[in-house]
């Protein structure tokens, strides 16, 4: 979480924006208590590699970018 929390603030600070980042704090806590489906559980649990996006409109899940 501190990886993206630094990487956000850098990305925003090089484009002259000042747009808040949530702290890896915030993040953590918001992350811990998303519900997980069955279907994403199952396939995390056989390893296969998922991309999470996150936007102003909520979170998604789908099967990653190769």
């Amino acid at each position: 979480m501190r990886q993206i929390t630094g990487c956000m603030e850098d990305y925003w600070a090089t484009r002259g924006l000042d747009i808040p980042v949530p702290s890896s704090g915030q993040l953590c806590e918001r992350f811990a208590s998303l519900e997980v489906d069955i279907m994403l559980a199952r396939r995390l649990a056989r390893g296969e590699a998922v991309s999470m996006i996150v936007d102003a409109t909520g979170l998604s899940f789908g099967p990653a970018s190769q």
